[in-house]
């Protein structure tokens, strides 16, 4: 694929199916917690579950839930975490074609506290995030789109990015949170080959540092054809070829905002891939992410509609 810089950046196309590259969580969510933790004391959540997780899982569940084919790409381990998070995956829909199940390695536990409509989350990463034959996988299908779900999996797979690059394939990244790599200097390092851009707001802000989000748009509208910036409960932004976009959330009764972002990902590429105007794209994408906090995990359940 080329991009041709003139006054605008111009949009390639985005037809195909979609290869969703990253560590797959088995997420412990805690729900109902009347205050967070603090050192030496204990609280007691209302309710605990165990959900498949991580950006790749829950980006390529909303992509089928919405439509759009898509494969999952990572690896997972023979143990008993593991074993659950495959029938979870199974049973959203997605096969474990592109899943590596290897032995010297383990799912990526993440414990995901919810409270007063926002969470944090302790996790232990286990190995690399994908296995060392991943570009394998354009040998399958038919691959227009990779998408990173987090900056660590694209500093680690560079290569896999690259090859994608080099097949002329669309690439988009979430950077996810990651206090080590998200900074400013590493803006150059992420821009490289990047389509599309997808922080939320405090990622967007710091790597920026901008004040506001429109102002993080115009700047890193400098670095990535196209860029969101997802700002929660006061919806999103979208930069497409020099235009810019906003679109409000709709009011909903939050339960788990755990993968809200990820499922606006899905929303944002899904549209893009069918077409779609671009305040139609980012209103859907703003609508997917509202739906998601609705419900626990952060795979879609399906016939759930947005309560308002």
């Amino acid at each position: 694929m080329t991009l041709t810089a003139s006054a605008h950046w111009v949009v390639p196309d985005m037809q195909g199916e979609v290869l969703c590259a990253g560590r797959i969580y088995c997420d412990l969510v805690f729900t109902g917690l009347p205050d967070f933790a603090r050192l030496g004391t204990e609280v007691f959540a209302g309710d605990m579950s165990l959900r498949a997780g991580g950006g790749a899982f829950i980006t390529a569940a909303h992509l089928l839930d919405a439509g759009t084919p898509a494969h999952l790409l990572g690896r997972l381990g023979d143990d008993e975490f593991s074993n659950a998070l495959v029938t979870q995956i199974r049973a959203a829909g997605l096969t474990t074609d592109f899943l590596a199940r290897e032995h010297d390695t383990a799912a990526q536990v993440t414990v995901a506290l919810n409270h007063a409509g926002d969470r944090a989350f302790v996790t232990h990463r286990h190995g690399p995030a994908l296995p060392p034959d991943a570009a394998r996988a354009f040998d399958r299908g038919r691959i227009t789109h990779v998408h990173f779900s987090e900056y660590a999996t694209l500093r680690d797979a560079r290569a896999l990015a690259d090859a994608a690059l080099a097949r002329g394939l669309v690439v988009s990244l979430d950077p996810s949170w990651d206090a080590k790599l998200l900074h400013p200097e590493a803006l150059t390092d992420m821009a490289r080959g990047i389509d599309l851009f997808l922080p939320n707001l405090k990622e967007a802000t710091v790597l920026t540092g901008a004040a506001t989000a429109k102002d993080a748009l115009h700047i890193l509208g400098n670095h990535f054809p196209m860029v969101a910036i997802k700002c929660g409960a006061n919806g999103a932004w979208f930069s497409q070829n020099g235009r810019h976009y906003h679109s409000i959330a709709p009011g909903v009764r939050v339960l788990d905002t755990t993968g809200a972002g990820d499922a606006f990902n899905a929303g944002l590429i899904a549209g893009l891939m069918q077409g779609l105007p671009a305040q139609t794209v980012l209103d859907r994408a703003v609508a997917r992410g509202a739906r998601a906090v609705t419900t626990i995990g952060g795979a879609p359940e399906h016939g759930k509609e947005v309560l308002t």
